[in-house]
């Protein structure tokens, strides 16, 4: 609590100098009630000569400074002060003349503490001698609750956003300096209006009664509000609307922190529209690329069907190998042109997914035996092992096939030599039946890792790429894993190998049976 230092002061005065007001003769009759008023003073009241010695202390005065009355009598006034030359830079003043008035200054405790304390001193007569009366107060808590809100007041005023604090009836109260420099309205102008006079009148009345029906509960609401400045262009607002509420929980105030957000709204609107023709532009492409690869397709078919024939049929070594490298340079194109049309009808949003039951494990299997040739020609073996004998899901076949071509295709080739094993297994949970699909191959540098999952992207690019290949497979087959509801990680080690597995989940009426370790291998050196 502040007090009135300056009366306080004369009224102590008057108390202690029997010269004056209530003590004269009165002293004589009541010298008991002005004992009991020094003691009950609500601030710290003390009389020293001008060595500090204490001569009379109050209670207040030994509370703020942390003493009993019996420690008093081993003390000075200098004890209380943090630097003693402070003391006797007073002395001095008051020999000079001077008076002090609420003088602000650190003193300490008696257990060091330090203290802001606000202090008076005169001097006064007492038992006949000129002494010293000090009136003083504990103000560390004023000073700590007023520099709190110094700091607000300096945050509300320099904030960057819009701050206005109305009454209960939307009358604006307060508005700071970014309000004026937004709206171009002065704080005068805004001052004792209610604060529709910022509304444009093309906000919904919905809007605003959801807004007062929420802060009026007590609630914050937030929002954005098409607003109008003085000059009367439009400009949007990022709004909060809290109520301040006091001691007894009632609403005394609401506080709206605003934001210009007008051109933040432009380049939104700027952002969907080039989403939207960057997205039809896709679409575009991949509609292109459909049509391509079908145009393509169509008639390498036939080139592929009559090269084949040929290579079967032509007895000259020469010509039967010319036959060969056309059949086998159209069943790349082929592949690629595979891949591209499935990368389209993804980019597309063509492709559903169309489940059917089978036992994955047994397809697994049948996708790894036509393999087993590839294999053998690079003298790689290729194992299976699965540690269930029968698991049967709803799936989509023919992207689950994909998933499966794609990996093993890319793990035998890149693989020298070792070979390529495929794990079946299901996760504890029982909710993910996990494929694994390990190769003893080149492996991927770990900063290189993150460009197989992109489209076009190889591990080795450019006129010095060591593998054939589109950079599809691996994209396409993330995709349909996505999709599928599943995820593929990588572990891998250059000269090591490389380990893709692939997490499907299970649905709830899938059936299956367990059993041991079941394994097929097919070794082919």
């Amino acid at each position: 609590m502040k007090f009135n230092f300056t009366s306080i002061f004369a009224f102590a005065k008057k108390i202690i100098n029997p010269q004056r007001g209530c003590i004269g003769n009165a002293l004589r009759e009541s010298e008991e009630m002005c004992k009991l008023l020094f003691e009950c003073s609500p601030v710290g009241l003390s009389i020293t000569d001008f060595t500090g010695k204490i001569l009379s202390i109050n209670k207040r005065a030994l509370k703020i400074f942390g003493y009993k009355k019996e420690e008093i009598l081993s003390i000075t006034s200098k004890n209380f002060y943090v630097n003693p030359n402070d003391r006797e830079v007073i002395i001095q003043k008051i020999n000079n003349g001077e008076k002090i008035h609420n003088l602000k200054i650190k003193m300490k405790r008696k257990e060091g503490k330090l203290i802001d304390v606000e202090i008076n001193i005169s001097p006064i007569k007492f038992n006949n001698e000129k002494h010293l009366l000090s009136v003083f107060d504990d103000i560390t808590n004023r000073k700590i609750a007023e520099k709190k809100i110094l700091q607000l007041s300096r945050g509300l005023e320099q904030s960057p956003a819009m701050v206005t604090i109305t009454d209960t009836d939307g009358i604006i109260e307060y508005s700071n300096p970014k309000v004026t420099e937004i709206t171009g309205y002065t704080a005068e102008e805004l001052l004792g209006k209610n604060v529709n006079i910022l509304q444009s009148g093309q906000t919904s009345k919905e809007t605003y009664e959801e807004l007062w029906d929420t802060i009026l509960q007590g609630k914050v609401w937030k929002g954005e509000i098409l607003n109008k400045k003085k000059n009367g262009e439009l400009y949007w607002d990022s709004e909060i609307i809290a109520p301040i509420i006091d001691n007894e929980g009632n609403i005394i105030n609401f506080i709206t922190i605003r934001e210009d957000i007008t051109e933040k709204k432009k380049m939104t609107e700027e952002l969907i529209k080039a989403k939207d023709k960057a997205e039809e532009m896709n679409r575009l492409k991949s509609n292109f690329l459909a049509n391509m690869s079908h145009e393509l397709r169509t008639p390498l078919i036939g080139i592929m069907g009559f090269s084949e024939i040929l290579k079967d049929s032509i007895k000259e070594s020469e010509l039967k190998e010319y036959a060969s490298m056309v059949y086998e340079g159209g069943n790349r194109l082929l592949e690629t042109l595979n891949l591209i049309l499935n990368f389209s009808k993804i980019e597309s949003e063509k492709i559903k997914i169309d489940p059917s039951q089978i036992d994955v494990v047994a397809f697994i299997k049948r996708i790894v035996n036509l393999f087993d040739k590839e294999a053998s020609m690079k003298n790689l073996y290729l194992n299976f092992e699965s540690k269930l004998e029968k698991l049967i899901l709803e799936i989509d076949e023919k992207m689950l096939k994909d998933i499966l071509i794609n990996l093993l295709n890319n793990a035998i080739k890149f693989t020298k030599k070792g070979g390529v094993t495929i794990k079946v297994s299901k996760t504890k949970e029982n909710k993910f039946f996990e494929i694994c699909v390990i190769d003893t191959g080149i492996g991927i540098p770990k900063k290189r890792q993150h460009l197989i999952w992109l489209e076009f992207r190889q591990v080795s690019e450019g006129s010095s790429r060591l593998f054939e290949g589109s950079g599809l497979g691996l994209t396409i087959t993330k995709k349909f894993i996505n999709m599928l509801g599943g995820e593929i990680n990588l572990e891998s080690e250059v000269d090591v190998g490389s380990t893709f597995i692939v997490s499907l989940p299970i649905q709830e009426k899938t059936v299956n049976q367990t059993s041991e370790i079941v394994t097929d291998s097919t070794n082919t050196y």
